[in-house]
């Protein structure tokens, strides 16, 4: 995966790196999970910016309140949103190699075909939030909370496609340093959190569109 793709899809993500993901997703997640009824269960996942501006991190309730949100620890996506890409698409990515292999992994996933959730969750949101994560938990904390403060107060929702780009993109390429220097694995689309955007199966892939 090259930088430049790197910055590319981190700026589509800016929209949903201010909104709530985190563990407060994950409470979300829980407690929407004891709902009874089919297609309740992401009823309270949908994203929106909190009062703050500000992106969410872990958002438990042991964190520490002089942290911002948005430069606390990034949790994996819980279970209940994945996957969020179809097999055809895990297929694809597992295809790209040489020198234009970060390219090719993007253009499969833009042109993933599984629903996204009802907050907006695609394939492409998925990827990133994943490596994002993993490189979190991997050494790469204080880059990758750099990175979210960044789009937080630079890139706010209703900012530019291009905002990440031109407003962050120090502070993204210092994530993407870190994340190939301490946790390669974490960029691996068949390994570790990224690998569980994926279906296993598409014919399982597509059931829970209304997630």
């Amino acid at each position: 995966m090259t930088t430049r793709v790197f910055i590319s899809c981190a700026g589509a993500l800016a929209l949903l790196v201010v909104a709530a993901c985190g563990s407060d997703l994950a409470k979300k997640s829980s407690d929407a999970g004891s709902d009874s009824g089919a297609g309740k269960g992401d009823a309270g996942l949908t994203w929106k910016p909190d009062a703050s501006g500000l992106g969410t991190g872990s958002g438990d309730a042991g964190a520490d309140a002089s942290v911002r949100m948005c430069a606390q620890a990034r949790e994996p996506l819980p279970s209940i949103v994945l996957p969020r890409c179809t097999a055809a698409t895990r297929d694809c990515v597992a295809a790209c190699s040489g020198a234009k292999a970060g390219d090719c992994r993007d253009a499969c996933v833009k042109a993933d075909k599984h629903p996204a959730s009802a907050g907006g969750l695609n394939c492409s949101a998925c990827v990133y939030l994943q490596l994002f994560a993993c490189a979190d938990q991997n050494g790469c904390h204080a880059p990758t909370a750099d990175t979210f403060c960044c789009i937080a107060d630079k890139c706010p929702a209703g900012s530019a496609s291009n905002c990440t780009d031109t407003m962050c993109n120090n502070q993204v390429t210092a994530a993407i340093t870190c994340t190939y220097s301490a946790a390669p694995d974490c960029l691996d689309f068949t390994k570790n959190l990224i690998a569980e955007c994926f279906a296993s199966a598409d014919d399982a892939g597509t059931a829970d569109a209304g997630q």
